[in-house]
């Protein structure tokens, strides 16, 4: 009697955590887009499910996949955790109050239709407050995405020239359709724009988490910069934060094998 209630609780607990799976790849199926984020959590969704669960067959193969599964939910741990521990510890930025800035590069974001969602707006008005301290050119960048009726940047410009910007210190970035292709765009204007024989100096204006990022990338292009944080809304912040380690993963790729 004591065996059978055993088992039941067992299989009880594994109704559970399969039943925790499927809420999670439901979640992720439904908040992200992006096929390899959802393959990602399916996949490792199943190796999971080997461990809570036993192969019934050959036993040699009940440990070859325990083994497999228990080495990839520990390399996942760790990526994880580091990825996670890197973008929190750059989330303040680096923005001096009393640096002189040459330029003040605000990243873009996702644009509904024509109108400027929360956390795109943080950015503008934290860009648009620096610029007021230090009276900077502006750069806005970002290229047009789906279900965007004009390019991202264009949209920032004029959320700025409504806010009594003068538009002849924005200039205009359009193009750009990743955070790579936004540096480097920038990189190229700033080159055709300045005229001093030192070298800018920038500050990069972007959302609290994505700021890991964009160090990453710059230190790659050789450019003298600061960061300055925006707020990310408290709804969107999870969602963000992993979007942006399959993001990070991709652009690490990026640098070691440029």
């Amino acid at each position: 009697m004591f065996i059978k209630s055993y088992r039941f609780k067992v299989k009880l607990k594994w109704v559970f955590m399969v039943i925790a799976i499927a809420v999670v790849n439901l979640w992720a199926f439904h908040d992200f887009l992006q096929f390899p984020i959802r393959v990602s959590f399916l996949f490792v969704s199943l190796f999971f499910c080997t461990l809570i669960i036993n192969y019934r067959g050959n036993k040699i193969i009940n440990k070859i996949l325990k083994w497999i599964s228990a080495s990839i939910l520990g390399v996942v741990f760790v990526s994880v955790l580091s990825l996670s521990l890197a973008i929190l510890s750059n989330m303040d930025g680096t923005y001096h109050e009393k640096e002189q800035y040459d330029y003040i590069v605000i990243f873009g974001d996702v644009v509904n239709g024509l109108e400027i969602p929360t956390r795109l707006s943080n950015r503008l008005e934290v860009g648009k407050a620096v610029y007021l301290k230090h009276g900077s050119t502006i750069i806005v960048t970002g290229g047009k995405g789906p279900g965007e009726y004009i390019t991202e940047a264009d949209a920032m410009k004029q959320y700025l020239v409504d806010k009594k910007i003068d538009s002849e210190n924005i200039l205009v970035e359009p193009l750009s359709k990743s955070t790579q292709q936004n540096l480097d765009f920038v990189k190229e204007i700033i080159n055709g724009d300045f005229k001093e024989t030192y070298p800018p100096h920038i500050l990069m204006v972007s959302s609290d988490y994505h700021l890991f990022r964009i160090n990453l990338l710059a230190q790659n292009l050789e450019m003298h910069f600061d960061t300055v944080p925006s707020d990310t809304p408290r709804d969107q912040f999870l969602q963000a934060f992993v979007r942006e380690w399959f993001a990070i993963v991709k652009d690490l790729m990026y640098v070691i094998f440029k």
